[in-house]
């Protein structure tokens, strides 16, 4: 027996014929009997990420005498969308990027909503044919998430969306890894899943939109970037909308991708990943230049003795023109240049079935416009873009952020938007019976300025989503960002006036922990189902709420 703390060994028995015993140091270590009723000395582990704790299995027969347990869930999941069927089974399509720092996964998930919980599963992301690997001691358990396996595998998952054509449950998705757009369905519920890829040319699959046509074929809306290879050419972006041939596509043939405005699209401004192989990003110009092999030459910087060097000097590299041959010391963007939104044609597509085709809205950062499209679906053609609101509307703001659109019983669209000049939510209303022309009939109204007297003006309106009720009245579910709240906008049909929680309705829908992120809804009849992301960073716990609004 130790003394002062030191080792404390005790006989360990085993349990087969020989009574076979060994000694164990049991403050470090518990005594187990495998299987076969052979003892061992199990060393006590440290338990912490990517472990579940509560979940710790002690060392016994059945486990091979291991310390076991599930892996964490982590971030529970961001990027969301909610769908419902004709039965009123509820789904949501999210993104499970894994624990901050380590480990991150990056996979796509689908949950059963159930009495407001929420019960989880991956469609895609674990990689195939990889194995648990035991860490510190404790073996992931393969009955827990991710089949125990902490390889992260392709990272997928982010600007899903979700949507239900009879037994038919659908999900479109961005592959971040590999840049492509992809489509996952499942017939029985979510228990199993068809996968593969939509479109691959370029960067593909950024803000997708899923709808079903009346004749039951998916079609998802898309950001498409198509990087510079050559100097005299930009990096250009345009959104795209796939087309299936039919309701059960099982591969990239069986999709007709359709450009919503002329190829080769909107020229854009470079970052690192839209500079093809041996071009560089120049912060100057916004151009991808031809990296030189050889700057000493190409290039020559004066120090600051004012005396001439050749190259360039710290902070700069040599990058030559539009031309590819003449070459200058500039500052370029690099894969660690950080902004929150991507200044390209083609951002919060929306897309949404209507009796003739399919309605599309779509937010033109390039312009600050938001714009809309129609797909007649006889004639397999999508209408000249028109401008709803922003600078090429009505010349100024900068129209589209989160936008989201939805068809009323009449036909007439609703979009619900953020104009990110004025920091405030809005609606627009497009009478139906004016599609045809260049310019529908348009009504503007302001949902949400951000004002809360006496609190400091908010900023409003972040992942909006918007239904129409069969009444005709409207909801409008969004985040409050400066307050981290979930909130709701109202508006009897008929009405101008615009009623909001945190300032006329009352509380907010939900101003627990951190939330309101991902914010998103679904009708079945009248009844909002709205699903929105939550944290709280001191105790380290997030989650996903849904909430019902009759």
């Amino acid at each position: 027996m130790g003394v002062d703390g030191g080792p404390i060994f005790l006989d360990c028995v085993g349990t087969d014929t020989a009574m076979t015993t060994i000694s164990c140091d049991v403050s470090r270590n518990v005594c187990c009997n495998n299987a076969q009723g052979l003892p061992s000395c199990v060393a006590i582990p440290f338990c912490d990420s990517p472990f579940q704790c509560d979940s710790l299995e002690p060392p016994d027969a059945t486990n091979d005498c291991t310390y076991r347990a599930d892996l964490t869930q982590g971030q529970m999941a961001t990027h969301l969308d909610i769908a419902s069927a004709t039965d009123g089974t509820l789904m949501i399509s999210g993104y499970a990027p894994g624990s901050f720092p380590n480990p991150r996964y990056g996979d796509l998930v689908v949950g059963l909503v159930s009495n407001g919980n929420v019960s989880w599963s991956i469609v895609d992301g674990v990689p195939a044919g990889a194995n648990p690997v035991e860490e510190s001691g404790i073996f992931p358990s393969t009955t827990g998430w991710r089949g125990g396996i902490t390889a992260p595998g392709d990272n997928v998952g982010e600007f899903n969306a979700i949507a239900f054509s009879g037994s038919t449950v659908a999900v479109s998705y961005y592959d971040r890894t590999n840049g492509d757009l992809k489509y996952a369905s499942s017939t029985d519920g979510g228990t199993t899943w068809s996968i593969h890829t939509v479109y691959s040319d370029g960067d593909a699959g950024r803000y997708t939109s899923l709808a079903f046509m009346v004749d039951g074929r998916p079609a998802i809306s898309f950001l498409s970037i198509t990087p510079s290879e050559d100097p005299a050419q930009p990096p250009r972006s345009m959104v795209r909308v796939a087309v299936a041939a039919s309701a059960t596509p099982g591969a990239a043939a069986d999709w007709t991708t359709f450009p919503i405005i002329a190829d080769p699209g909107t020229a854009v401004a470079c970052r690192a990943n839209m500079c093809g192989e041996g071009l560089l990003c120049r912060a100057d110009n916004g151009a991808c230049g031809l990296e030189s092999s050889d700057e000493d030459v190409d290039c020559s910087f004066v120090d600051r003795d004012g005396a001439t060097q050749p190259g360039c000097g710290s902070g700069t590299k040599c990058v030559s023109g539009s031309n590819g041959t003449t070459f200058s010391c500039v500052a370029t963007i690099g894969t660690t240049y950080v902004e929150d939104v991507l200044e390209v044609d083609g951002l919060y597509t929306s897309l949404r079935a209507t009796n003739t085709g399919l309605a599309l809205v779509w937010h033109n950062r390039v312009r600050r416009t938001l714009l809309g499209s129609a797909f007649d679906a006889t004639a397999g053609t999508w209408r000249a873009p028109f401008r709803i609101d922003g600078f090429d509307a009505v010349g100024s703001g900068d129209a589209g952020y989160n936008a989201d659109l939805f068809i009323d019983a009449a036909g007439n669209w609703h979009v619900a938007y953020v104009d990110g000049a004025f920091e405030e939510l809005r609606h627009a209303q497009i009478d139906a019976t004016t599609l045809v022309n260049v310019n529908p009939t348009i009504v503007r109204s302001v949902i949400d300025d951000g004002t809360r007297p006496p609190r400091e003006r908010s900023i409003v309106g972040s992942d909006a989503d918007i239904a129409v009720l069969s009444t005709g009245a409207i909801r409008v579910v969004y985040q409050d960002s400066t307050q981290s709240e979930a909130l709701l906008a109202t508006r009897d049909a008929g009405s101008t006036t615009w009623t909001l929680q945190g300032g006329n309705l009352g509380d907010p829908m939900d101003a627990e922990d951190s939330t309101g992120y991902w914010t998103t809804q679904t009708l079945v009849g009248d009844t909002s189902h709205i699903a929105t992301w939550w944290f709280n960073a001191t105790e380290i716990v997030n989650g996903t709420r849904v909430f019902t609004i009759p």
